[in-house]
């Protein structure tokens, strides 16, 4: 295509269709606060969650707009997978678990993970004329 659109997402989360369950970081964070008292998560990480419905809906009107180029399509929060889970489980109203401090470098993965992967969002707010949603709306959303 002579001038293609590319989309790039960061750190996708919503509930996975038609059985509405929950999917990405917060399924891992609720799944494991019902077996656990303590859920340690990355402090040394950060993060734009993507909360998949508004994500959709703001690449569709990328596309009616008949926009090409490349934009970036996330939450305007850049946080921890610490933050992002202690506002999952606040959001969610699970209580009695608590979300301790971890690092990276605790976790033995067949590849390496780069630290900090937020993305600046300001393009697809300017072209659209609204904000891109925050870590608590799309929660609050999802909840």
């Amino acid at each position: 295509h002579p001038d293609p659109m590319i989309v790039r997402l960061s750190f996708v989360y919503g509930r996975s269709l038609p059985a509405g369950t929950l999917s990405g970081f917060p399924a891992l964070v609720c799944n494991q606060a019902a077996n656990e008292a303590d859920i340690p998560l990355f402090i040394d990480q950060h993060v734009s969650p993507s909360y998949a419905s508004s994500t959709a809906t703001t690449i569709l009107d990328l596309l009616e707009h008949g926009q090409s180029g490349t934009f970036n399509v996330a939450g305007t929060s850049c946080i921890s997978p610490h933050e992002f889970g202690k506002a999952i489980l606040d959001e969610s109203g699970i209580a009695n678990v608590s979300v301790s401090e971890s690092s990276m470098k605790d976790v033995d993965r067949t590849a390496d993970r780069p630290p900090y992967t937020c993305l600046g969002v300001q393009r697809v707010e300017e072209t659209l004329g609204r904000p891109q949603p925050t870590v608590r709306e799309g929660l609050s959303d999802l909840f």
